[in-house]
């Protein structure tokens, strides 16, 4: 084969990746959608919220046992996929589809429950707490929902208060696997270690919940709620446990509300969206702590398990920039010896290429010119596995992205 033919066909592979690579991002405008249960009372619905029209769309009738006071729910953006955990079943929605395509019945572990999960966008597992209710007994525990099995299960070695008024997320860049119920706990992904837990310093007379995770800003944020006067504020927790208000203002409206996974942050918009009683939706900018979004859906149902499609995966939106501005391409993928990155930045001489492991240790970091377009890295060092890089600019990260090493 000539090297011509060869440099043409390499040429039209890389067209063909970048199409691909297009679909897919351009099938993230769902991310524009909050998904979650209606409950009427009588029925269970699956249904999304499209805050952009304002409408409401039912999907899928559920099982009238769907509802589970030991409930959690996550969301996976690349699979378009919606979890839901009544504690000792796991289903599994297609967005799609509006299918149930899989349900797993943990009969096996009664009278353990699987508690708060949270789906993991780096390697595809479902992270929760499971917890025995006869000997209290908790383990961390790593589900596939491909093949149905429970893997690395560890316990604990502190009491971690998972259950019904916990909120956990992941932080997909330190890999830290936290939940927030009267204490704030972090666990490391990796070694299965609590790295704290923490009572919750909460503000007088308030208490913080509705817990979601802005992974553009790596700050967790939530409803600060005084229920005497009564009062609710937008506010962020840090790792200390420390409550702090975003703006002195209390919130024009009550948005106390007793139900689980009310909250959920959009990434994309950096807006929390929250369910509160009666079909009514709220929006506040992270930022700002103002009230931008305020619809109501309709009386006689409760929207309950909020996910936002964009939630936890800041990945999606950093790949999506950083090609349609910088034309980002890694190569090959997967890799056994060198890996190259193609890109143009813009002009900034103090632009670095980091690489990290699957359990996010630092093993790389490269320097990259003000007008370099390539950077090769040899990897004959590298353990077969899953790496991520990121490219950081004046300390931000402005884009992230995963590849493989084989041998």
């Amino acid at each position: 084969m000539s090297r011509f033919r060869r440099v043409k066909e390499f040429f039209f592979k890389c067209v063909k990746l970048i199409l691909l690579l297009t679909v897919f991002l351009n099938s993230g405008k769902a991310q524009q959608t909050l998904y979650g249960i209606k409950n009427t009372g009588t029925s269970f619905e699956f249904a999304g919220i499209n805050t952009v029209n304002d409408s409401i769309t039912v999907y899928l009738q559920l099982p009238l046992n769907f509802y589970s006071p030991s409930f959690s729910s996550c969301y996976d953006a690349s699979g378009s996929r919606y979890f839901y955990s009544t504690g000792q079943k796991i289903f599994v929605i297609d967005v799609n589809a509006g299918l149930i395509t899989d349900t797993f019945d943990f009969v096996f572990i009664h009278p353990s429950y699987f508690l708060n999960i949270v789906y993991n966008p780096l390697d595809g597992f479902l992270y929760g707490i499971k917890k025995h209710t006869a000997t209290l007994i908790e383990q961390f525990a790593k589900f596939n929902p491909v093949s149905g099995i429970f893997l690395d299960t560890i316990n604990l070695n502190q009491n971690i208060e998972a259950g019904t008024a916990c909120k956990s997320i992941i932080d997909a860049q330190t890999q830290q696997y936290i939940i927030q119920s009267s204490s704030l706990a972090a666990i490391d992904i990796a070694t299965s270690q609590v790295l704290y837990n923490t009572p919750i310093l909460n503000q007088a007379n308030e208490t913080f919940d509705h817990m979601a995770y802005s992974c553009k800003l790596q700050t967790l944020f939530g409803l600060s709620n005084n229920p005497v006067v009564p009062e609710e504020y937008f506010a962020s927790i840090n790792s200390s446990a420390n409550v702090a208000h975003v703006n002195s203002a209390p919130l024009p409206v009550s948005y106390y509300k007793q139900y689980q996974s009310g909250s959920s942050i959009d990434n994309n918009s950096d807006i929390y969206y929250y369910a509160a009683t009666n079909g009514i939706i709220y929006g506040i900018d992270i930022h700002t702590g103002s009230v931008v979004y305020d619809h109501n859906y309709g009386s006689g149902f409760e929207f309950l398990f909020l996910e936002s499609a964009s939630d936890y995966y800041c990945p999606i939106a950093d790949v999506k920039n950083i090609n349609s501005k910088n034309r980002i391409l890694v190569f090959p993928n997967p890799a056994n010896a060198d890996i190259t990155f193609s890109f143009t930045l813009p002009g900034n001489p103090d632009s670095q290429l980091h690489i990290y492991t699957n359990t996010m240790q630092l093993i790389s970091s490269e320097n990259l010119g003000m007008n370099e377009v390539l950077k090769k890295i040899n990897i004959d060092s590298y353990t077969p596995g899953l790496y991520i890089y990121t490219i950081v600019q004046n300390d931000q990260v402005i884009s992230t992205g995963k590849f493989s090493v084989i041998r």
